[in-house]
This record gives C-alpha cells, structure tokens and sequence, in this order.
C-alpha cells in the first residue's frame, strides 16, 4: 500500500515526501474512479491523479500518474482552475476531496502545519 500510495502522492505538489504513516492515513481517503472514452473528469473539490489510460488537457496528451485540480487546498474559488481534461481511452483515476484532507489535517497537527504552508 505505502509504494502505491506514495507514487500517487508524489504527483501532488503538497504531498510529496509524507511520512509512512500519513501515507497510510490518506490511503483510505483516495476513492478511485473509472472514465470513459470521451468523457471530462469534472471534479472541482478534489484533486485527480491518473493511473491508467490516456487524456487530453490544455492541448496536452497525459498519461499514467497526471495530476488535474491541484488548486483545490485554494480557499478562493474563483481561483481554481476551470479546465477539465478529456479521456481519449478508459482513464482509471484516483480522487481525494477538500473535505477528506481538511478531516485528515485536523486528526494530524504536522500535516496541518504543512498544508498551511502550502
């Protein structure tokens, strides 16, 4: 779990280099979703890694381990990103929610000081 994990989180900026035990921990928050062909992953709450298939965002072809919507930690909406990617093959994808990492901040004070950081 934790090799996995820590592959997915290191596609995220803010959560790079987490301890083993915060990987853990957010290991049962990523809830994984399946898209298909041709569909936008419209997801402003949450940010998106990809670990399988193929999508087309701002121009650019994406492959395994692309991260969208990273903006989410901003308290300022007006200030996310408003693009959505497009899957050009079945995307397997991992999502975790604003809500899920604000929970998780308040359960661990380091994170919390790291996020605020960010």
């Amino acid at each position: 779990v934790e090799d996995g994990m820590k592959q997915v989180c290191d596609c995220v900026w803010y959560l790079r280099g987490l301890k083993s035990f915060e990987l853990v921990q957010l290991s049962s928050l990523f809830q994984v979703e399946l898209h298909s062909p041709d569909e936008y992953i419209r997801r402003f709450d949450a940010v998106v890694v990809t670990r399988k298939g193929l999508c087309q965002h701002r121009g650019k072809t994406l492959g395994p381990y692309a991260c969208f919507f990273e903006d989410m930690i901003l308290t300022s909406t007006h200030l996310w990103e408003t693009a959505h990617p497009k899957t050009l093959t079945f995307v397997e994808s991992m999502a975790l929610t604003r809500a899920d990492l604000i929970g998780l901040c308040a359960k661990l004070p380091d994170l919390s000081r790291r996020m605020r950081r960010c």
